[in-house]
């Protein structure tokens, strides 16, 4: 069976795919050819179309979906089913997965606009709506979900949010890397954790009552 390397969105690294199908079409001097791949270890499924013109000497390689460069935790799927945090946190979890999908697609400025709007959904979900960005924070901070060193980190990527709608700022993948890593332990800690210690808290048995002297 022939096989082609390709980007794994899964296992996040250039591997060996088998080939499954493949098809060709041409038109006015462009070739489109187009293979099913299947990541030889974790069976990862990806479209890749491979763009031929006879006036340039590079072909153009595109992935369906786009290749991916981070994973995305699987509690953010749980999140948005409504596994955890239930329904009402559904459409947060929903917010998340497009915002990787945005990255994996190299939409950096949606994904971190995205991100900006996650963050201020996730506070009025746990303190309702204060009226602005900045009250909305000090209330999230006030209620115990972050600490003064998180606020002020959640400040930064809020500004580079608000840098990119209103003054044409263009994040780099770093940034929006940095940006993800901090939005992902807040949100866990908001959600994921929160729920895992209960559940652990509801299998310690209690403590045995003192007898009387």
């Amino acid at each position: 069976m022939t096989t082609s390397r390709a980007p794994c969105s899964s296992c996040l690294r250039e591997t060996e795919h088998t080939v499954l199908h493949s098809v060709d079409r041409s038109s006015k001097g462009t070739h489109w050819h187009f293979t099913l791949l299947e990541c030889a270890g974790c069976k990862h499924l990806v479209l890749r179309e491979t763009l031929s013109f006879g006036d340039r000497e590079n072909d153009v390689l595109r992935y369906f979906p786009s290749p991916a460069s981070r994973k995305v935790p699987d509690w953010v799927f749980d999140l948005s089913v409504g596994f955890i945090g239930g329904l009402s946190a559904a459409s947060l979890g929903e917010l998340f997965l497009e915002i990787y999908q945005a990255v994996s697609g190299g939409q950096l400025r949606l994904a971190i606009m995205g991100i900006r709007a996650l963050i201020e959904q996730v506070m009025i979900h746990k303190t309702g709506d204060n009226g602005s960005f900045a009250k909305n924070l000090e209330a999230f901070q006030q209620a115990g979900y972050i600490s003064l060193v998180q606020r002020d980190a959640l400040n930064d990527i809020l500004d580079v949010g608000h840098a990119t709608i209103h003054r044409a700022f263009e994040p780099k993948a770093k940034e929006i890397e940095i940006a993800l890593d901090i939005t992902e332990g807040i949100i866990a800690a908001v959600f994921v954790h929160t729920d895992a210690a209960k559940k652990v808290s509801e299998r310690v048995p209690g403590r045995p009552k003192k007898r009387a002297p």
